[in-house]
C-alpha cells in the first residue's frame, strides 16, 4: 500500500553516469563501475567498447571503515 508519494519538479539532466556496485569473481573482490554509456544495454557496451566503463576495485575493509566513521 502506497502511503506517501513525492513529485518533484523536473529538472535539466547535464550528464548522466550509470554506476554498478558488484563482486569480481575472480579476485573475490568488490569492484565499482562507471560508465557514462550503457543503461540497461550495458553488457553491449562493455562487448563493443569496454574502454567505456571504468572499473575500480574496492578495498571491502576500507569500505567498512568509512562507513562506521559516518554513522
Amino acid at each position: 500500500m502506497v502511503r506517501r508519494l513525492l513529485i518533484e519538479e523536473g529538472v535539466s539532466i547535464a550528464r548522466e553516469l550509470y554506476v554498478g556496485v558488484l563482486v569480481d569473481r575472480g579476485c573475490s573482490r568488490v569492484v565499482v563501475m562507471v560508465s557514462a554509456a550503457g543503461g540497461m544495454e550495458i553488457e553491449e557496451v562493455a562487448a563493443r567498447t569496454p574502454e567505456a566503463i571504468v572499473r575500480e576495485h574496492v578495498d571491502p575493509a576500507l569500505v567498512w571503515r568509512l562507513s562506521r566513521r559516518a554513522s
